[in-house]
């Protein structure tokens, strides 16, 4: 779905179901490693006038399947050991970012110049990338993707 600017407003929405499976040598299917059953993303703006535009950008998938680790043999042995009687038998917590952005266009010496500043994931969220091992603990750790982080830049074209 779209939504061109057409006066002040524009938007893109899309919507996706997947379902991905895989098998190994013992023939057993299971969800493939990057299988997300449902993922949706928009993106919206305004602009106020020529020189200012604000957007957003909102995006969820459902989590990945994962392979959880044998915690007793990998704690044993000092090192991540997969549990392979679930090899994909687990599921990551869902996703969830919005983004927030603030435009303003300039002319230098006759040049477009695009000034923007904003912040990736404003709700914080700490989305789960996955699990690994640490060996001086001997302790499955949560490997977790960065909380808000604000950005800036300048686009110059001359």
């Amino acid at each position: 779905v779209e939504k061109r600017f057409r006066e002040k407003w524009f938007g893109q929405a899309n919507i996706a179901r997947q379902q991905a499976r895989q098998a190994g040598l013992d023939g057993i299917r299971r969800p493939a490693s990057f299988e997300y059953p449902w993922i949706f993303n928009a993106v919206g703006g305004y602009r106020l006038n020529p020189k200012w535009e604000f957007s957003v950008r909102v995006a969820y998938l459902t989590g990945r399947p994962f392979t959880p680790f044998n915690i007793a043999e990998s704690t044993r042995q000092r090192r991540p050991i997969f549990d392979l009687n679930q090899v994909n038998a687990q599921r990551l917590p869902d996703y969830f970012r919005l983004d927030l952005r603030v435009d303003r266009n300039l002319k230098v010496w006759g040049k477009p110049l695009l000034l923007f500043f904003g912040a990736q994931n404003v709700t914080n969220r700490r989305n789960v990338a996955g699990f690994g091992w640490n060996r001086r603990t001997n302790n499955q750790l949560l490997n977790e993707q960065l909380g808000i982080f604000p950005n800036i830049g300048l686009d110059w074209r001359f």
